[in-house]
């Protein structure tokens, strides 16, 4: 009975959620209040409107990658579970397709499966509720449904498995293993398992290949239009013609829907109406004091405090009302909307084939494949009876008409009591009667734009994919097409048999760096790795810091796609241990998730080897094996890449500086950073060494007084005035003492 498409996946702890149409957000929810909002029971047509449900569980299973989608039944009595299903399809990538044992492979289930196998390559068929069939039938209940498959579907040997799902609870609660197997149960997970473990892979990407294949063939249909309109004009006016009449059904649907609100009023609610105003009349002056009882008020004051009595009544008694038939309303609501949406999404389906009818070809296979478009109907909501000030509803707070004055209040407002209620009545009428309208032409606004979009989509209204249709395209765009299909076809083949495998790598750079790529992108790698032709003087750093940084830069560009695509660089990974923290750090920042989630399993598998043989050793013998495992003991590859910058940044320097024209060009510099200049010297001729400190001392005074300098014109509040070079003085002052970031 689900009414709503629930995903279950693994979560650290049980907890739902739930997305109401319309909202971004997911609500969380009680797990155990889940059956409120997404089934038939708890929530009858989605009055609610819940557009999706997710549920985390703690489940081992779940950790192998499986995302489980509970879509709701098809062939119901609820038309819009079946809609909701398959809108659904086109985000499958396997389905578990579950018929009744009691009552295996309706006719509707089998009109579905047909669908289901447009979208799905994977499919298991399981057989539930076998408790419910006899132990002498059950065997013959899966050749029937084994004989149905191969007989409508022409699937060979699908796989069937024979489940009862209660047995297979039971069994879990109490942990007998023997009803377990009984069950049928473990028969279903070791092939969902092995499914997830071997076949999964191949199974998504030709999925996703299918899916582009679809759109290719809506690329194609809209090639196909384009020519058949350029043929002749008898073809647009058949066109033209069909397309009028698609566009009156849906009027003459939302015409009749109006209808059937008019004729919901006089027969339904104009008699809960007249039933509410006889019922509060009587109420009414039941409550109104009768005449005789003192009073301390002069006649305008009673009739005003009588006025303001009876509105709050009224308001208190129609809020009641509609309480009380709020229920009845939304089914009146949902019940209009049941049968919009059929003829409705008819119309909006019937473009795609009125224009391969009118021009003369075939309708892509994906013509049909539309998300749902109706919206959920809006619950109705009772308004709040406003606080008047003054006496309460009770007779004894009211007072009493002892004078003539009073006694004509009272004759008043009694007499003018009938002319209230039904006032109120209307009021009443007039708020169902705009909530009903306000869905309606809800539903008109869809549907008018879903209507819009097909016709632009197959290129038969003015807009971007008419244009594209009507001559954008170049006449070889449809040999380029054909090209495509072809090369998708032959790659999910491929993939299908079992010949698609990674794409081919090729290694590039020199010894020491684990860079893979493609053909295509090896010479833009290959330009990469050249040293880059700039004057290193003139960076607003550490000029050896600066050489690093982009060395570094080049070799984790380059070795973060080597890790999520190149399985010899992963093992390498793993070898060596990883990186220090510095450079894992950097990597991440440059790595996409999904890259970081292909090349770092490897690493934490054989971490988890190497802590799991550590268990048995001595507590300080396993400690000083798990400082082992840290990546700052020479092996980090980025650090290796790191020192070699260094060395060659350096080398380049000193040679530079034996020159006049390089020392000239120092000249210009920010200086070097200590631990650089450390590096530096001793590889210095000995006549240049002192121009360099003494140019070293010169930067870091001019840099202390950028300091002083930046810190009086910041407590003076004259930042205006600060120079380029005492605005940035704090960070060279850093650079100076401890190097750039990101290089130790």
């Amino acid at each position: 009975m689900t009414s709503v498409v629930t995903a279950v996946r693994h979560g650290p702890v049980e907890r739902a959620f739930v997305m109401r149409a319309g909202e971004p957000v997911l609500a969380r929810i009680p797990v155990a209040a889940l059956k409120d909002f997404v089934t038939e029971r708890g929530n009858p047509h989605n009055l609610k409107g819940i557009s999706a449900a997710e549920v985390e569980a703690p489940a081992a299973f779940l950790k192998r990658g499986l995302h489980l989608v509970d879509t709701p039944g098809v062939g119901s009595v609820h038309a819009e579970s079946t809609a909701v299903t398959r809108a659904f399809l086109p985000s499958a990538d396997a389905a578990l397709f579950i018929t009744s044992g009691d009552a295996p492979l309706s006719y509707s289930e089998v009109a579905f499966l047909d669908t289901v196998r447009s979208y799905v390559r994977k499919v298991f068929f399981v057989v539930n509720k076998m408790d419910t069939v006899p132990p002498p039938e059950s065997r013959e209940v899966v050749r029937f449904v084994e004989a149905v498959l191969a007989e409508k579907l022409g699937i060979v040997r699908p796989p069937v498995f024979p489940l009862s799902a209660r047995l297979a609870l039971d069994a879990r609660v109490s942990g007998a293993a023997s009803e377990l197997i009984a069950s049928g149960l473990p028969a279903l997970e070791t092939a969902l398992a092995g499914f997830l473990s071997r076949e999964r892979r191949r199974v998504f990407l030709a999925a996703v290949l299918d899916r582009a294949l679809r759109l290719a063939e809506l690329g194609r249909f809209a090639l196909e239009l384009r020519g058949h309109r350029a043929a002749g004009g008898g073809a647009r006016t058949a066109l033209a013609h069909r397309l009028e009449g698609i566009e009156a059904a849906r009027r003459g649907a939302l015409d009749v829907a109006a209808a059937r609100n008019i004729e919901w009023e006089r027969w339904v609610l104009e008699p809960a109406l007249a039933t509410w105003v006889a019922s509060t009349l009587d109420e009414l002056r039941r409550d109104l004091p009768g005449p005789g009882a003192p009073g301390r008020v002069d006649g305008d004051t009673c009739a005003e405090r009588l006025a303001r009595w009876r509105r709050q009544a009224l308001a208190e008694k129609s809020t009641a009302w509609e309480c009380e038939h709020r229920t009845a309303i939304d089914a009146a609501t949902q019940d209009l909307s049941d049968r919009l949406s059929a003829a409705l999404r008819q119309a909006v389906a019937d473009v795609g084939h009125a224009a391969a009818e009118a021009l003369g070809c075939p309708p892509p296979a994906g013509v049909d494949a539309r998300a749902s478009w109706t919206p959920a109907p809006a619950p109705f909501e009772p308004g709040k009876a406003g606080v008047q000030e003054g006496p309460s509803r009770a007779a004894g707070g009211l007072p009493g008409p002892a004078g003539l004055g009073r006694r004509i209040a009272c004759w008043l407002e009694r007499r003018d009591l009938p002319n209230h209620a039904r006032d109120a009545a209307d009021r009443l009428r007039q708020r169902v009667r705009a909530h009903l309208g306000t869905c309606l032409n809800e539903w008109e606004r869809a549907s008018g734009k879903a209507m819009a979009r097909e016709k632009e989509r197959f290129g038969l209204t003015p807009g971007p994919a008419a244009a594209h249709a009507e001559g954008a395209l170049p006449d070889e765009d449809g040999g380029r097409l054909e090209r495509l299909v072809q090369r998708i076809v032959q790659v999910r083949d491929a993939i299908l048999e079992g010949r698609g495998g990674d794409p081919r790598m090729e290694t590039v750079g020199g010894a020491g760096t684990a860079a893979t790529a493609t053909t295509e992108t090896r010479p833009a790698l290959e330009r990469a790795q050249t040293t880059r032709s700039r004057d290193w003087a003139r960076s607003r750093t550490c000029p050896v810091c600066a050489r690093v940084l982009d060395a570094l830069f080049d070799f984790l560009s380059r070795f973060q796609y080597a890790l999520a695509t190149d399985r010899r660089t992963q093992a390498t990974f793993r070898d060596t241990g990883g990186f220090c923290a510095l450079h894992a750090w950097q990597l991440e920042e440059l790595s996409s998730p999904r890259g970081l989630s292909a090349g770092y399993p490897t690493l934490l598998e054989s971490t988890a080897e190497t802590l799991r043989s550590l268990a048995a050793r001595p507590p300080s013998e396993a400690g000083r094996a798990v400082l082992e495992l840290v990546a700052d003991n020479g092996s980090c590859a980025a650090c290796q890449v790191r020192s070699a910058a260094e060395d060659d940044a350096t080398s380049a320097l000193c040679a530079d500086l034996a020159t006049g024209v390089g020392r000239t060009r120092h000249e210009r510099s920010h200086g070097l950073c200590l631990r650089h200049l450390a590096l530096v010297l001793p590889r210095m001729p000995a006549e240049a060494v002192p121009f360099l400190l003494r140019h070293q001392s010169r930067r870091c005074l001019e840099v202390a007084e950028g300091l002083g300098g930046y810190a009086l014109k910041f407590d003076s509040h004259r930042q205006d005035l600060l120079s380029r070079d005492e605005d940035a003085a704090w960070r060279h002052a850093v650079v100076l003492v401890a190097g750039a970031r990101r290089v130790f």
